[in-house]
Parts: structure tokens; C-alpha cells; sequence
């Protein structure tokens, strides 16, 4: 994210914001208080990871869709509503796998509508479905998480398990002692 300068290792929060600007807000707790600590147009960083969340809004449950990035050691966690933006990133993302790969999403108004320019690696990356296919289910937020799931989903969890840290512990708490396992050393117990 332009602008940021972190020590490594934190856990930040971006949500996105169409209105009245499209924009990355880098948010932060303050005083128990979520509050917009800085804002961007453009946010980069390596994808390491994708899911499909919900929240509430007015007492309705809506779709969001959960980014999240690494940039310089630290994991920023992105939300979107499940608005243009976030359709375009599905339909980019189920164009091919970009996990692990470096991406910049640049967010602009354009005919007072917000709008995304993704590229990977500095190379413009474009939709799956073209325009015709994507307005016959655009407002069908059920047919972009279907497509989420078929297209990304997977790509995102081989990711995740293929970078998993395993805990040197786990497989020796986890083994059984025989008694083959143990040693005469002549102690009372």
C-alpha cells in the first residue's frame, strides 16, 4: 500500500469504500473504535489467501469478499461488499491462480461508478467471463459466489496448505511412547 511503512508481522484491516471516492481505508481500533487511519487509491501486495464472509447491515446478512495480501511481512486483510469491485476481482481472479503472485488494484470513479485496474506482476490482468455473460447475473450475488467457489476457492486453499509452517512440536507430542521408546537410565521413576 503506497504510503505504509510497518515493522512486519501486524495484522491490519483494509475495507473498501466505493462512495463518495472509491478507496482502500487502512483501519484501526481506537478507544474500542474501528477508525479510518489512512486512505488509498491503490494497495499492493502478494495474495496469500481468498474466502467469502458475511455481515451484517440494517438486519439483513450480506456477502463480502475477504482479500488477503502480504506487503513487507505483514498481512493486510481486505473487504469489499459484494459490489462492482468485488464482482470484477471475482471474475479476474477465476481467470487464472494468483496466489502467491504480486498484485496492484488501482480504484477509480469513471462515469460515477467505481471501477478496478488489477494487474499482476505489472501486467494488466483481465476478466474470465466478458461483459455479455457477466450482466445476465450481475445482480445475482448467489451466481459470483458460485463462481468464487468453482474458480478461486481452490486455488486459494492449496495455497494455504502448500505454505503451511508445520509446528517442529506437533509430531512429537502426537507420538505414541512404546515401551521399545524407553530408555534404561536406572532413575527410581
Amino acid at each position: 500500500m503506497a504510503g505504509l511503512k510497518n515493522s512486519g508481522g501486524n495484522k491490519n484491516y483494509v475495507n473498501f469504500s466505493s462512495k463518495p471516492d472509491p478507496a482502500f481505508n487502512l483501519v484501526n481500533k481506537q478507544g474500542g473504535e474501528w477508525k479510518v487511519t489512512g486512505t488509498y487509491n491503490t494497495f499492493e501486495g502478494k495474495l496469500v489467501g481468498a474466502s467469502i464472509g458475511e455481515y451484517e447491515y440494517k438486519g439483513e446478512t450480506k456477502n463480502k469478499l475477504n482479500l488477503e495480501f502480504e506487503v513487507n511481512g505483514d498481512t493486510y486483510s481486505i473487504s469489499f461488499n459484494m459490489n462492482g469491485v468485488a464482482k470484477s476481482l471475482i471474475n479476474t481472479l477465476s481467470n487464472d491462480n494468483y496466489f502467491g503472485k504480486n498484485l496492484k488494484l488501482s480504484v477509480y470513479k469513471k462515469n460515477d461508478f467505481a471501477n478496478i485496474f488489477i494487474s499482476c506482476d505489472d501486467e494488466k490482468i483481465g476478466w474470465k467471463f466478458g461483459p455479455e455473460q457477466v450482466s445476465k447475473i450481475f445482480n445475482q450475488d448467489h451466481r459470483w459466489i458460485d463462481m468464487f467457489d468453482k474458480y478461486i476457492q481452490q486455488n486459494a486453499d492449496n495455497y494455504v496448505a502448500s505454505n503451511k509452517v508445520e509446528d517442529p512440536m506437533e509430531n512429537i507430542l502426537e507420538k505414541n511412547v512404546t515401551g521399545s521408546d524407553i530408555i534404561e537410565d536406572d532413575l527410581p521413576f
